[in-house]
């Protein structure tokens, strides 16, 4: 049991670490627009693929393991089946609403003059931002940095609820990584624009690559508090892997559809940001291969 801990930490710090490099690299070199766009395209793929492919049915087959087990324990069997699809319903749909209100809370609680100033947590995706010149740019800079510091700890989420399963677990952090890289690059560029100091930007970074480990933490945590047992270590996995599970269909649909208008960009560039978001969302199927076999005993 050591084992999930140590590879949650490790992956952690690895995680952290990347995800500060990253928002630091506006601060002293700008990478193309078309590099970014490639960036953001895979990496929104890659969330589908992971969550359609690996989260969600990984998450459906531990609550059907804590069926079994359940079961052999007791009797009653009549409406698990029932009950389990509620479980997966209202996971997805609780994960999904919960980085739906992350995206548009900070809008309207710092709500700005300008139409153009909030900028949405999936859709930094290296598109010129316009300054924000309000004297209020201190306060939608800390409205941006406080939804994505949510949205980062949501991530955190799907790294925790995985460590359990390992194979899983390197997955989900290569499809987390992916995602956060353009979005930390984004938000530096973000807090540039609105006029905070590079020390500032610094110090949001630092808070925004630590979100996602202490998510994962806490809900590993979480997890070891309720399960009471073997039993219930699967179920609270399974609920936990399914709510990620609906956090990153948010997070990609919402990524693709930005980049969808965003306008600008020549029509090959839209055709391979096409071709990437596809490539992404295959990519997943690799881990698949012989995986019946794995789990099928």
């Amino acid at each position: 049991m050591a084992d999930g801990p140590l590879m949650l930490l490790i992956l952690s710090a690895i995680m952290a670490t990347s995800s500060f490099l990253a928002g630091m690299l506006p601060l002293s070199l700008s990478l193309s627009q078309r590099q970014l766009r490639i960036i953001t395209a895979l990496g929104s793929g890659i969330l589908i693929g992971t969550a359609l492919v690996i989260i969600i049915p990984e998450g459906i087959e531990t609550l059907y393991a804590h069926h079994e087990i359940t079961k052999r324990a007791t009797s009653k069997d009549e409406h698990d089946d029932d009950q389990n699809s509620s479980v997966v319903g209202i996971s997805l749909v609780f994960g999904f609403a919960l980085m739906y209100l992350i995206d548009v809370l900070p809008p309207l609680t710092f709500r700005q003059p300008s139409a153009d100033s909030h900028i949405p947590l999936t859709s930094l995706d290296g598109e010129p931002l316009t300054p924000y010149k309000s004297p209020a740019g201190q306060s939608h800079a800390h409205a941006t940095t406080i939804g994505l510091l949510i949205h980062s700890f949501a991530d955190g989420i799907a790294l925790g609820a995985s460590s359990s399963v390992p194979a899983v677990g390197l997955v989900v952090f290569a499809a987390i990584m992916l995602h956060k890289a353009p979005v930390a690059f984004g938000l530096t560029t973000a807090l540039l624009k609105d006029g905070v100091n590079k020390r500032a930007v610094r110090g949001h970074l630092v808070l925004f690559s630590l979100a996602a480990p202490m998510g994962a933490f806490v809900t590993w945590a979480f997890i070891q508090l309720l399960a009471g047992g073997k039993a219930g270590s699967t179920f609270w996995t399974g609920v936990a892997l399914i709510f990620s599970g609906g956090t990153f269909l948010y997070v990609a649909m919402h990524s693709m559809q930005s980049s969808n208008h965003n306008g600008g960009g020549e029509a090959s560039l839209q055709k391979a940001d096409v071709l990437y978001t596809l490539v992404g969302m295959l990519l997943p199927l690799l881990t698949r291969i012989g995986h019946g076999h794995a789990h099928g005993h």
